[in-house]
């Protein structure tokens, strides 16, 4: 498969690419910031590269003119004033560039923000949890720009594959962990925290995680399954969580408010279940900071 790589310069990219590659693809990446100073064995150097960006619609229908298959990664990654613009802009342009090309299949980062349990303006969503562990058919309330802007680009993801059958997949992924951070996490495991307003280094993502190999591999078990339903969002995380503490034990500290709610939820387990992206594409966590390599 010919796929495109949006935010090709970035950490995703780079190990979705390389999985792309050993399954024997050819990923064009695509970003508006230049490949620099990549160590040898990166895969990306050796592949075709745009300069450009995804606000602009020449630009992305440049990137994607061959593409059979696009991963759509690039966007801002916090809440500032151009987050929203961006990222709602970007994926409209990058939608409207496979519909132009032809390409049948789009894999988009999404977030587990998409559900506004995570950062906040105001303190009501903290009391509209329905239930634990979370799963994509939990009703949503974003705030923030963020958080808001990956909601949006899932509904707009839907609207194509209705639109025009180009099958969509949005990836609520949890924070993503280098094999460097998995190691750092094994050796020294940070005090646990939860903070509900956009502060970094404090917000724990109700302590998900997903090791950044895991992600590629579900971004290109999605874009490559046979049977992947027209549209959905899908939540890509660990199956555990960041903290050594048992996640009944989290709840009692720090949220209490959310333990009427849990349903079932053993040990470290995580709260956002991943039974969705299992069913549809196969997608299975192989990596923990508990079990390093």
């Amino acid at each position: 498969m010919r796929v495109t790589i949006t935010g090709g310069a970035g950490r995703i990219a780079r190990y979705t690419a390389l999985r792309l590659a050993n399954e024997g693809h050819r990923a064009t990446l695509f970003d508006r910031v230049p490949l620099a100073d990549l160590p040898d064995d990166d895969p990306r150097r050796s592949m075709p590269f745009v300069l450009g960006d995804v606000t602009d619609p020449d630009a992305c229908r440049q990137a994607c003119e061959d593409a059979e298959g696009i991963v759509h990664l690039g966007g801002i990654l916090v809440p500032t004033p151009d987050t929203f613009r961006v990222n709602t802009v970007g994926t409209w342009n990058v939608l409207e560039a496979a519909r132009w090309t032809g390409a049948t299949r789009v894999v988009l980062a999404s977030s587990i923000n998409a559900t506004g349990i995570g950062w906040h303006i105001t303190d009501r969503p903290i009391e509209q949890v329905a239930y634990l562990p979370l799963d994509e058919d939990h009703p949503t309330h974003p705030e923030d720009s963020y958080s808001l802007s990956k909601y949006v680009n899932e509904l707009t993801a839907a609207a194509f594959s209705h639109a025009y059958g180009i099958k969509t997949a949005a990836m609520r992924y949890a924070g993503v962990f280098t094999p460097e951070r998995i190691a750092e996490h094994h050796r020294e495991p940070p005090e646990p925290g939860f903070s509900r307003q956009f502060q970094p280094g404090r917000y724990r993502g109700i302590w998900a995680y997903v090791d950044v190999r895991d992600v590629a591999q579900a971004n290109c078990r999605a874009l490559l399954a046979p049977d992947l339903p027209l549209t959905g969002a899908y939540f890509i995380a660990a199956d555990d969580t960041q903290s050594r503490l048992d996640t009944r034990e989290l709840l009692a500290r720090f949220i209490p408010e959310w333990l009427p709610k849990v349903r079932t939820l053993t040990g470290r387990q995580s709260l956002f279940s991943t039974a969705k992206a299992r069913q549809a594409f196969g997608f299975h966590p192989e990596y923990s900071w508990t079990g390093v390599e």
